[in-house]
């Protein structure tokens, strides 16, 4: 059975990826947006609805100074 993982990390407005930071690793989509609320919640720039949507919709906020990314891998496997 494979178990798959979400991956919340930050990052600049570009989430080139030497920015990216790993925050949590999640058991669900779910759980990585509303970690990545409360982290935006104690930082400058909130979460507002339109990102919240852009990261269950796309995985990833746009447009703000610093952005969220989730990835989502498999555990215990190779590609």
């Amino acid at each position: 059975m494979e178990k798959k993982v979400y991956l919340l990390y930050t990052g600049n407005a570009w989430l080139n990826t030497s920015s990216l930071q790993l925050l949590a690793g999640c058991t669900t989509t779910d759980r990585a947006v509303e970690l990545a609320v409360e982290h935006a919640k104690d930082g400058e720039e909130p979460l507002e609805d339109e990102s919240i949507e852009e990261l269950y919709s796309q995985r990833q906020t746009y447009g703000r100074d610093e952005n969220y990314l989730i990835c989502e891998t498999e555990l215990d496997e190779l590609d």
